[in-house]
């Protein structure tokens, strides 16, 4: 059991959510004040390079609330750094990951916190219902469950970021230097014990959705490249399957050549095969050039890591002392 005056730590990422701000923070203050008497806790915004009113809102937060503490990025860095930015700030015995559009419900943060003090170090939420469109239900669906086949790694279905962790899993996940991290994968990556919660995903309680189709792709591609090399391994097992049908239909084209030389079998016109092998053929160029951009795209990462930048640059630290705010360490 850990000591009295616990602290629960929430990181909430923010990327054009001036609609939602306001009430977002009366929701969190709500359920976090409703936390056992022994429990103290701290609202860490990251800023991810919005440039509409949500930093102002969250610094006028921040001039009454003691508790609310922003890390303001340089630029727009993307979503799982924003996540990472904020692991690195906090000071929680335990920390929840929350997106700022209500989508992540605050009220199921006591439900984790018990589950947290019951022995498990990763509560996770587990989207039970989402009122997102048909298409991208439907695709987040299968992407999960191609991805746990797939993966060495046991990645639990329909889930997000929306999480509590322990801070021993805090310090391993940020002592990881991966330029392009997936956190929902490395949380599962570290172990600890781990479970789920089922809740409803609700709509967005305002404005409009940050992840398009493009950003969200790029997400899946990440999460894909970090956690299984099987596009890799797909294009050799099409190789062999390729030469293998090869090798079988040059082995019959023989024996036919043989048999129609004997007279066994009247002749065939083989120019009747042509639109065949041309669609054949063409299809296996576009197949080398997906793989030629599956091996781009694995070594694009190598490049990215072995430069070795940081993942962020921050512009300012608000609401942290000098104890506990890395660019005063500095």
């Amino acid at each position: 059991m850990i000591s009295s005056n616990r602290c629960v730590s929430v990181v909430v990422p923010v990327y054009f959510e001036e609609e939602v701000l306001p009430q977002l923070y009366e929701r969190l203050k709500k359920v976090l004040e409703g936390l056992a008497d022994d429990f103290i806790y701290e609202i860490v915004f990251v800023n991810d390079g919005s440039t509409d009113n949500s930093i102002e809102i969250m610094k006028e937060l921040a001039s009454f609330d003691s508790q609310v503490r922003i890390v303001d990025l340089a630029r727009n860095f993307g979503h799982q750094i924003a996540v990472s930015a904020g692991l690195r700030y906090v000071t929680g015995d335990c920390v929840v990951i929350m997106d700022a559009d209500l989508q992540d419900p605050p009220e199921l943060i006591p439900a984790m916190v018990s589950k947290w003090l019951g022995g498990f170090e990763v509560v996770y939420g587990v989207r039970k219902n989402r009122n997102d469109p048909f298409l991208k239900k439907n695709l987040a669906s299968f992407y999960y469950r191609i991805l746990s086949k797939a993966s060495e790694v046991n990645l639990p279905l329909d889930t997000g970021d929306f999480c509590l962790m322990d801070h021993r899993v805090v310090s391993e996940l940020i002592s990881l230097k991966e330029a392009r991290p997936y956190v929902r994968g490395l949380r599962s990556w570290v172990g600890f014990r781990q479970t789920g919660i089922e809740f409803d995903r609700p709509e967005r309680a305002a404005g409009a959705p940050k992840y398009n189709l493009i950003k969200s792709l790029r997400l899946g591609i990440d999460g894909m490249m970090s956690f299984t090399d099987l596009p890799l391994k797909s294009a050799g097992m099409l190789g062999i399957a390729i030469a293998s049908v090869s090798l079988l239909l040059g082995i019959g084209t023989m024996f036919y050549s043989l048999l129609q030389t004997l007279g066994v079998i009247n002749g065939y016109n083989f120019s009747r095969l042509d639109a065949l092998l041309t669609f054949a053929i063409v299809m296996l160029v576009g197949l080398l050039f997906i793989y030629l951009g599956l091996l781009g795209q694995y070594l694009g990462r190598i490049f990215i890591e072995v430069k070795r930048r940081p993942l962020f640059v921050v512009r300012d630290a608000i609401g942290f002392d000098k104890r506990t705010n890395p660019l005063e360490k500095k």
